[in-house]
């Protein structure tokens, strides 16, 4: 069962909106869903980990062609990218 998280700001008004991560029903197998974040232009997203990406030297922003950094599970220590403060993770549910 995955989960569903919003990561919001301490300080400023920023969110992620609602992010799908973990796996369903299918298991790992089907979507895999992967918090990460730009290199480039700070976008926090999910990826699929098992997307076939094609050898570009690791997984890119679908925004700017950054490089993705991924994270370790829902609760990592995740700066805002407008205002640098501290995220908070917000469990909304889950998802299958």
């Amino acid at each position: 069962m995955g989960s569903v998280v919003e990561y919001r700001c301490t300080r400023c008004t920023f969110t992620s909106g609602q992010l799908s991560v973990g796996w369903g029903n299918d298991g790992r197998r089907g979507f895999w869903g992967a918090l990460a974040r730009c290199k480039v232009c700070q976008r926090l997203g999910v990826v699929d980990l098992n997307a076939r990406e094609p050898d570009r030297g690791g997984r890119r922003c679908a925004d700017c062609n950054g490089l993705l950094v991924l994270f370790e599970g829902t609760s990592a220590e995740i700066q805002c990218p407008r205002c640098d403060a501290a995220l908070r993770h917000a469990p909304l549910g889950s998802w299958m």
